[in-house]
């Protein structure tokens, strides 16, 4: 007696690979969208580091700093991080995406504090000064 022979068709192979054809290109999209916040939501975790440093220049000299700027060390083209910088132009903390952020790169996420009660000095992380705006899909929740 022989035996048939089993295997999967043609089309059944087709199907599958048609379905996972659909299923990537759902994922690939809300993948790329949570990469992007997540890299933004880690320059705000930047910016409130670096918070730290110019708040202790604030209660040594009682002044904010004229002039201050950290340089990543990796800026090539996969950096996600150019640099971070205290403005005095704009009295902000701002910090600026490299090529590596996707859709965030060249943009500028900013941290401005409120000097209005010198006792409490709040933050407010803001997504447009000047020129700089980012996308707001990818802006963590507590940025304007």
């Amino acid at each position: 007696m022989k035996q048939a022979a089993r295997g999967f068709t043609l089309i059944e192979l087709m199907i599958v690979i048609a379905i996972v054809g659909i299923l990537s290109s759902i994922a690939v999209p809300s993948y790329r969208s949570y990469v992007t916040k997540s890299t933004a939501t880690g320059g705000l975790s930047m910016l409130q580091s670096f918070r730290t440093t110019v708040m202790e220049d604030y209660n040594l000299t009682g002044s904010f700093p004229s002039a201050l700027t950290f340089y990543f060390n990796d800026t090539g083209s996969d950096a996600d991080y150019q640099w971070v910088k205290w403005q005095p132009s704009t009295f902000s903390l701002e910090i600026q995406f490299g090529p590596g952020a996707g859709s965030l790169n060249g943009g500028i996420l900013h941290m401005r504090p409120d000097v209005s009660n010198p006792s409490i000095i709040t933050w407010t992380c803001l997504n447009h000064v000047g020129s700089s705006k980012l996308p707001t899909d990818a802006l963590p929740s507590e940025c304007s």
